[in-house]
């Protein structure tokens, strides 16, 4: 990709498949547009009907080898048409398949009916549940479960305590209330994950950076909890 982005960068084959931007990153910047401002995440352009067409080969790929389910990371980045313009393609070949858009606020309604997509991950939840444990504070959370319970009138929110890109729930709130958290990701409507580690209590401990973060091994929860930070600058 990277050889491909200096060959569009200059005019050549493939710069229809990019975004450019030559005051991106100042003097000596890569000029070309990112992806929340990492560098070495070029942003494509989704108007190109090559970038559709490769979106479609990617997934289509994965799912002819037996995948069942796509989680399209960092969907709320792109136009919801995009997504609309890729997934029937790909359902033609794979009708079943289960397609979840990461979208963290906002509109989640209007966007998987934008999109297509089948469901949303339901950050909103996520948040009221640890806050509110945490807090002992359950004001947000019954208001949260109220918009939950009308989201769930229109899709299947995909729902979770914890996730790759957020601190483990027993980081947050304690073993105990973790069980309790537990409780709540299954008695209430949606379809709901486990991240691995947080079924045994793990800790870990992550704190986003437009760095790159080094992802850590998981610990047990009767041992020190493990920190993740941005690496010093």
């Amino acid at each position: 990709m990277t050889g491909q982005r200096r060959a569009a960068r200059s005019g050549g084959e493939g710069r229809d498949r990019f975004r450019f931007d030559d005051a991106a990153g100042g003097e000596g910047g890569p000029g070309y547009a990112t992806f929340e401002g990492r560098e070495s995440l070029a942003a494509l352009n989704h108007d190109s009907a090559e970038v559709r067409d490769l979106a479609v080969r990617v997934l289509t790929h994965w799912l002819d080898r037996g995948a069942s389910a796509w989680r399209l990371d960092a969907a709320y980045g792109i136009d919801p048409a995009f997504w609309a313009s890729v997934l029937p393609a790909v359902r033609e070949r794979h009708p079943d398949a289960w397609f979840m858009g990461e979208v963290i606020h906002g509109d989640y309604t209007g966007f998987v009916e934008a999109s297509t997509v089948d469901t949303v991950a339901q950050y909103e939840l996520w948040k009221a549940i640890w806050s509110s444990l945490a807090d002992v504070n359950f004001y947000e959370l019954d208001w949260c479960l109220g918009r939950h319970n009308e989201l769930l009138e229109s899709f299947i929110p995909a729902t979770f305590v914890g996730n790759h890109d957020v601190t483990r729930i027993a980081s947050k709130v304690g073993a105990a209330k973790a069980a309790l958290a537990v409780v709540l990701l299954m008695t209430v409507g949606g379809v709901p994950s486990v991240y691995y580690g947080d079924e045994q209590g793990q800790w870990l401990h992550v704190s986003l950076s437009l760095e790159p973060t080094p992802r850590a091994e998981v610990r047990a929860p009767d041992e020190a909890p493990l920190v993740v930070e941005p690496p010093a600058q």
